[in-house]
């Protein structure tokens, strides 16, 4: 930097004495050749004496004056230019007074050099304008430099259909810049002014917004598009946001993540030695902000035949001939700087018009577009590169890997509270640590203490009805549990009220209780919630934890949900497995559960009914009117739970990447997965592997998922704006208490959460042509999932099944219910390769067969490259909400919104 800020010194200083060119040198500066082809439009010049009133300059003045220049399409009129007049506007850059005063006249060799830069230009000063909107670029000069130093390209531009504006690099306070933050942020105020000033203007299209920078333009031109997100393109030619990193890292909102726009950045030649040892500090480009700016799409391009100063057209016309490099002429130098010209003219087309031609054009190598060989090189890097290969680092050998560690008989069914426990915390712990992740709780930790209460229960159901009493066969018909402190619970003489599907929800107009006193009854409830909702989709209302909580509401002293295979999604056998064992609780929500609460399957129940002169199917019927009134069914119960309650102390396992925004870092994106499952039932006959629930899809893949999404994102060559935080959960298969304890103590506050991203069982058939959307049309989330499924040749589509209510039945459930948008996917059934209907028995036949069982374990037979495509999809969505200044938004009919 040291040795460019000498070098434009004195370049300005002797444009104002002009004194040290000789007269030769001034004839050969006439002479300039720009081999630049006019586009379509006469080129107008307009010239406009404003004041920035939102900031002072000089004491003597009351606002910083920005003399503004505008070239724009015109129609032929107006009174031609000579390069001469450009020169004279120097002279009112910060005085306008001396616009009217006239300029002082030129020395001798002043006025040679005048005579000689007395080319006709191109623009026609007040020319009228085209009547149509087109787009605008603003020019930002070097360090100190004149608004006309690139007049030529600016003339280029708008022949080419672009308004183009510029001002002179001004100082903060006075005619000279200063090379610090308060000097980028006075040039940075000036393109922020004139955009401000240009989207008024008839002809400017202010939705097609671009900044060209040179030098230390190139830096000023790329913190204001960190900042402006009008920007919608940005140009360095030769920008110091390339060398000058100790300036580039002193602007707090000037990061990497910030530059999502197409970025053009074109270079001069690379220093040569001797320059190196002059100036190490200009050509230290170890910490170059060009390697890190991963969310751009990038076009960078070496000019061999070009000096820094090459890159102002005003250089080449004054410069004596002795200034340029040695090998290259002045015409060569010119010659190369109008490929400059083409390339940014090419650049702007493709990212403001999405001009195709010139897109090709881009993409080609410079000689095919008639670049002479050796004088340029332009390598390409769009954002989508970046992005691709960051998340080809999730592979299927290594979630495999993760998965046959996390699912073997040595960590014992990981469940809460157990050795398995332990081994499998310290495991994600170590996992997230090699991936470079930080511990993502408050006390500098990766775990997260959840304190629960640990309940075996032993139930005895006695029903009576007519004189007669009946004990049902638990486990066998049904389950029964409670969470109230004691060593025993019992619930004596409760007359059971069928109450159909136990449902208040005013926003359906519906009300199965009508006012009944239902405190210390038995509810018998029927599983989800009435066609009348929303068809056969589950709503909140027919999740089993809204009936137990009702019935808490009510008073109730039981509660029987009567279980449906098909409802319910899965069979008795998982109700067995679940609450046959030791449950876990939150000792915070014992009060949301009755004294008991209890399953009995549809046909054990259907009997007990037709005992006491009931036909369950009739009640069930007449339970889908919203005039269904509570039915008491002359049956007494007894519950007589014996239970050995311990404290359990379990761990959420927190680690996160922080967000490099300044602004946004403190808001999160945040991915879960829970690491639990159901442990060691030593009852299970066989041997001791026949009696570890083992969990492999269920959820050791998802746990794999998580460190491979982790690996993705320290992939890119910087952290996204948001802060992302990955949480592997405890005790979901309890009811989602890892998730309720974290809502409830979150690493960053809920409001501050832009979304959650769930996964839980991944895809082991292989990839899909379609991807389900668990819960969709609750939250514009699903816009991004379906243009990713597209870009992937997917259809994202709702879920097959809604009235399994899968949506209500993991981790995501608990952020939501809390505000946050969420997004929970599940593989589709299409699969490719395989024959019609494969998918779809393939889900019925584990969820059969594995599904909580200790069958559900690694299979050889696994293809997991589907579950490789489901995973890049959620790191594209994440990435995108990570980066994006609008958070996720829940849509107005859903029955979650923030608070």
């Amino acid at each position: 930097m040291l040795l460019q800020r000498r070098r434009w010194r004195a370049l300005l200083a002797g444009l104002c004495l002009l004194a040290a060119s000789t007269a030769e040198a001034a004839e050969g500066a006439g002479s300039l050749d720009l081999q630049l082809v006019p586009g379509p439009h006469a080129v107008g010049l307009r010239v406009v004496q404003q004041y920035d009133f939102s900031r002072t300059y000089k004491s003597a003045e009351r606002a910083r004056p920005v003399q503004t220049l505008v070239w724009y399409p015109a129609r032929p009129g107006g009174s031609a230019l000579r390069y001469g007049d450009y020169v004279a506007l120097m002279a009112s850059e910060d005085d306008f007074s001396a616009a009217a005063r006239g300029a002082a006249p030129p020395s001798r060799r002043a006025a040679a050099l005048m005579a000689a830069a007395g080319q006709p230009m191109r623009a026609l000063r007040d020319a009228p304008p085209e009547p149509a909107r087109f787009p605008l670029v603003i020019y930002a000069p070097s360090f100190g430099a004149t608004a006309i130093e690139n007049a030529d390209l600016c003339e280029y531009l708008a022949s080419r259909g672009f308004v183009v504006i510029a001002s002179a690099s001004l100082g903060a306070h006075t005619r000279a810049m200063t090379g610090d933050i308060e000097g980028v942020e006075a040039q940075v105020g000036d393109i922020e002014f004139l955009i401000g000033y240009a989207r008024a203007l008839p002809q400017v299209d202010p939705a097609r917004i671009a900044v060209v920078g040179f030098s230390w333009g190139g830096l000023a031109n790329v913190a204001a598009a960190a900042k402006d997100p009008r920007i919608r393109a940005l140009v360095s030619l030769d920008g110091t946001v390339r060398y000058d990193n100790d300036t580039v890292q002193a602007i707090s909102y000037l990061t990497p993540a910030r530059i999502e726009v197409p970025w053009l950045y074109i270079a001069s030649r690379p220093a040569t030695l001797e320059q190196m040892n002059t100036d190490r500090q200009y050509y230290d480009i170890s910490r170059n902000f060009l390697n890190e700016a991963g969310y751009a799409d990038l076009y960078i391009g070496h000019m061999a035949a070009m000096a820094h100063e090459d890159f102002s057209s005003f250089f080449l016309r004054v410069l004596p001939d002795t200034s340029f490099m040695e090998g290259y002429t002045r015409q060569e130098a010119a010659v190369a700087h109008s490929w400059v010209a083409r390339y940014v003219e090419r650049f702007l087309a493709a990212a403001l018009d999405g001009d195709a031609p010139a897109s090709d054009f881009l993409g080609r190598e410079p000689e095919a577009n008639g670049v002479p060989r050796h004088f340029m090189r332009m390598l390409a890097r769009t954002a989508r590169a970046v992005v691709q290969k960051a998340e080809a680092t999730i592979r299927a050998d290594d979630m495999l890997r993760h998965v046959q560690v996390l699912a073997s008989d040595e960590f014992e069914g990981r469940a809460p509270g157990t050795r398995g426990e332990a081994l499998t915390v310290d495991y994600i712990e170590r996992e997230f640590a090699k991936l470079g992740l930080a511990p993502g709780n408050a006390d500098g930790r990766y775990a997260q203490p959840v304190p629960m209460l640990g309940i075996t229960s032993s139930p005895s159901i006695t029903l009576k009805a007519g004189g007669s009493a009946e004990t049902l066969d638990c486990p066998k018909d049904c389950t029964a549990w409670s969470v109230r402190p004691g060593e025993r619970t019992v619930v004596d003489a409760s007359e059971l009220v069928f109450v159909g599907y136990g449902i208040s929800a005013p926003e359906y107009r519906w009300d199965d209780l009508k006012g009944a006193d239902l405190r210390g009854k038995t509810l018998v409830m029927l599983i989800n919630n009435p066609p009348a909702f929303k068809g056969s989709e589950m709503t909140y209302y027919g999740r089993w934890t809204y009936k137990f909580e009702q019935a808490a509401r009510l008073g109730a002293a039981a509660a029987i949900i009567v279980h449906e295979t098909k409802a319910a999604g899965y069979p008795f056998e998982v109700v067995q497995h679940t609450w046959g064992h030791e449950n876990l609780g939150l000792a915070s929500t014992a009060s949301r559960h009755p004294s008991v609460s209890s399953w009995v399957t549809q046909d054990r129940m259907r009997a007990l009914l037709a005992s006491a002169g009931f036909d369950l199917d009739a009640l069930k019927r007449a339970a889908q009117s919203s005039e269904f009134r509570p039915v008491p069914l002359g049956i007494e119960a007894r519950f007589d739970v014996r239970q050995r309650i311990a404290p359990v102390e379990s761990r959420n396992v927190v680690a996160k990447i922080p967000g490099s925004d300044p602004a946004l870092r403190d808001e999160a994106v945040v991915y879960t997965a829970h690491w639990d499952h159901l442990g060691i039932d030593p009852a299970l006959p066989g041997p001791r592997t026949k009696q570890i629930y083992h969990g492999a899809l269920d959820n050791a893949a998802g746990v794999a998922a998580l460190l491979q999404l982790a690996r993705a994102y320290k992939a890119l060559p910087v952290p996204p704006k948001r802060t992302i935080v990955f949480i592997a959960t405890t005790a979901e298969e309890q009811g989602l208490l890892g998730a309720q304890h974290y809502v409830a103590h979150p690493a960053v506050p809920l409001d501050r959460t832009a979304l959650a991203i769930n996964i839980d069982v991944l895809n082991a058939y292989g990839r899909t042509r379609d991807l389900r959307i668990i819960g969709a049309g609750r939250s514009d989330v699903d816009d991004l999932v379906v243009r990713e499924a597209a870009a992937q040749g997917r259809q994202a589509l709702p879920d097959a099944s809604p009235e399994l209510g899968s949506f209500f039945r993991s981790d995501q459930f608990e952020f939501a219910k809390a505000g946050v948008p969420v997004l929970f996917v599940k593989a589709g059934t299409q699969l490719v390769g395989k024959p019609e209907g494969f998918g779809e028995a393939a889900k019925r036949d584990y969820v059969a067969h594995r599904y909580h069982r200790v069958d559900d374990v690694v299979d050889a037979r696994w293809d997991l490259s589907g579950a490789v495509e489901d995973l890049q999809l959620l790191f594209r969505v994440g990435l995108d909400v990570a980066q994006r200044a609008q958070r996720p938004q829940w849509r107005p009919d859903a029955e979650f919104q923030r608070p």
